[in-house]
């Protein structure tokens, strides 16, 4: 059976711009609940619906006047509808899933043509459907019904339990947090030693706050004299410009020592932007000296004067690595520290909510990062990160 077979065809309606007055006397006319909306009289496009709630709800309990009030004003947009040709289970099952005693029936052009209402579908469809369908209707917005047999019957979606579960959760946690709250209060407001406790609490939040504030300013300190940096560089870079022999020489100089073991060993001139090295360097040093050195802005040729020795030779030298990658170091400088929290909070919060094997592994480098960054010492050194891996669960 379809829709039109049970339709009450060509229903009264109105325009979005008539008065609520208007409405409310076609429902008395009428004797009916919902007016159908239309976009205008002549091509009948359906565009919302009001009922006799919405006048009581928007209009009566706000104390409007219903004669210069607009249907626009109050009225639903976009309701649910189906086709004359479709099948009336349809009709059942969109009735249950939203809740509704009537569906709007239009064609391919959505021109309004008809109404189907509970009563049109319990006079001819199956008494034990239409009493399940009139049962589901009835239940409280939001919760969940228990004949899963006409859910699955008219294909809608079964998840009471997992509602269930999450409503039960959140009860737990709202729990949890109240008795945390109301434990808290119990104890700073103790009789006996409330007084100590909050001066305690005090100082600490006032050290907190003191260091916070010493952290901010050291981490934008430095990235701002890192953005100066890399300005410089980079204008260097488009910009050339002679440099002074006296500034260039203390620019190797600076950079020498992380690249050289005995840099006082070296002599470094400078004239007209050619760097001359004289004095001895171990063998394996040499190169990457002067790859730095080539690199320095300012410099245009390096010429190479320096005795080169083998490390057996050399005595007890410990060798330099050269520059490394802050990451590298041990201790690391408050922008990178900032950086690797930020990185870190969200790798651990995205692993947390994966509770995948992957979103386990990401949660604990995750967890490494933040507490790198926080603590500023190597994850070797730190006691108790067992317990803080148990504490997220990863």
């Amino acid at each position: 059976m379809t829709c039109s077979d049970v339709m009450t065809a060509n229903p009264s309606c109105c325009v979005p711009s008539d008065s609520v007055a208007m409405a409310a006397q076609i429902m008395k006319r009428e004797d009916i609940g919902p007016v159908l909306i239309v976009s205008d009289y002549n091509s009948q496009n359906l565009v919302g619906i009001v009922t006799d709630r919405d006048l009581a709800v928007k209009v009566i309990a706000e104390g409007r006047d219903p004669h210069n009030t607009t249907i626009d004003e109050v009225m639903s947009y976009n309701p649910v509808t189906c086709r004359p040709s479709d099948d009336t289970s349809k009709v059942l099952r969109l009735m249950a899933q939203h809740q509704v005693r009537r569906v709007p029936i239009v064609d391919a052009g959505n021109r309004l043509v008809g109404i189907v209402a509970q009563a049109d579908l319990a006079r001819q469809e199956d008494e034990e459907e239409v009493g399940e369908m009139v049962e589901e209707i009835s239940q409280p917005y939001g919760v969940e019904s228990d004949w899963g047999g006409t859910r699955e019957r008219y294909g809608l979606e079964t998840n009471g339990s997992h509602s269930a579960t999450s409503a039960i959760a959140s009860s737990f946690a709202i729990g949890a947090v109240c008795l945390g709250v109301g434990a808290g209060i119990m104890y700073m407001l103790d009789p006996n030693r409330g007084r100590t406790r909050r001066a305690v609490a005090r100082d600490k939040a006032l050290s907190f706050y003191n260091a916070s504030g010493e952290v901010v300013t050291r981490t934008t300190k430095d990235l701002r004299n890192r953005a100066t940096g890399m300005a410089t560089s980079t204008k260097s870079w488009f910009k050339r410009e002679p440099v002074p022999d006296e500034k260039l020489v203390a620019r190797v100089r600076s950079k020498m020592g992380r690249y050289v073991s005995q840099p006082h060993a070296i002599e470094v001139e400078a004239n007209d932007g050619t760097v001359r090295l004289r004095g001895s360097i171990l063998a394996h040093e040499a190169p990457r000296l002067l790859k730095c050195v080539k690199a320095i802005p300012g410099v245009e040729s390096v010429e190479d004067l320096m005795d080169v020795q083998d490390l057996g030779s050399a005595g007890n030298v410990e060798p330099r690595r050269g520059e490394q990658w802050d990451f590298m170091n041990k201790s690391w400088s408050p922008s990178t520290r900032m950086m690797a929290g930020a990185v870190g909070g969200g790798l651990l919060l995205y692993g947390i909510k994966s509770r995948s094997s992957m979103g386990k592994a990401t949660a604990t480098v995750g967890l490494g990062l933040l507490t790198r960054g926080i603590a500023n010492r190597e994850i070797a050194d730190l006691k108790g990160i067992s317990s803080l891996r148990k504490l997220v669960g990863v």
